[in-house]
């Protein structure tokens, strides 16, 4: 943990640098080919940065569970500002099937960042669609989110919430994750006495399911 704290800090740094040095050069050169060499130095730079970010993030949260703030929370109200923030592509559909209000006590703050990063996810994998779910049965709540993706091997599932987990090809495909949000999901849920799980959608692609009680509400 603490190494990977100072190494995240000490890569900033140099990061910001390469940065300034990539937009002092952006307004020097004059031919076409070059700004498609400059896009592309800058989106690793971005990428680069995500990365430290994460992991600057994931440091913080493994070394100690900060102090919760519990509060009567509507998850249904809860998700949909979530997918209201957040901006998809074009060509990728989001539907979320929620009962009008459900209530749950939970740190509002940290559920959101764990529902942001699991629809991060399935925004990254999905072809054309996203589908989140909020169910209630009894004493336990499930939020499921799942994506018509190219999906996840299941020999894959046990190690998919540890850190800098990297997938095989078929759900690797595109670049931008690094292992970490999925962890930082789990690491919120554990706080929150409840369980992580991943497994096939019906849609084609994953299924990330987020088991709450509330027999276990803080």
């Amino acid at each position: 943990q603490e190494l990977t704290s100072s190494v995240s800090h000490e890569f900033r740094t140099p990061l910001a640098r390469l940065k300034f040095a990539v937009a002092m050069l952006e307004e020097q050169i004059e031919n076409e080919k070059s700004y498609t060499y400059i896009d592309n130095m800058q989106a690793d730079i971005a990428e680069l940065e995500a990365l430290v970010s994460e992991m600057l993030e994931y440091a913080r949260l493994d070394s100690h569970q900060p102090s919760l703030k519990p509060r009567s929370c509507d998850l249904t109200a809860l998700i949909n500002s979530v997918v209201n923030k957040l901006e998809f592509a074009t060509d990728i559909e989001v539907a979320v099937s929620a009962p009008k209000q459900l209530y749950y006590e939970c740190d509002e703050h940290f559920m959101a960042r764990c529902i942001q990063n699991l629809l991060g996810n399935a925004q990254k994998y999905a072809n054309h669609k996203i589908h989140v779910s909020l169910e209630e049965f009894g004493d336990s709540i499930q939020i499921n989110v799942e994506d018509d993706g190219p999906g996840i091997a299941k020999s894959e599932w046990h190690s998919i919430f540890k850190p800098f987990t990297r997938l095989d090809k078929s759900r690797d495909k595109k670049t931008g994750g690094f292992g970490l949000g999925l962890a930082i999901v789990a690491k919120i849920v554990s706080w929150h006495q409840g369980q992580s799980e991943v497994s096939d959608s019906p849609l084609g692609g994953a299924k990330f399911t987020i088991h709450l009680f509330k027999s276990n509400s803080l």
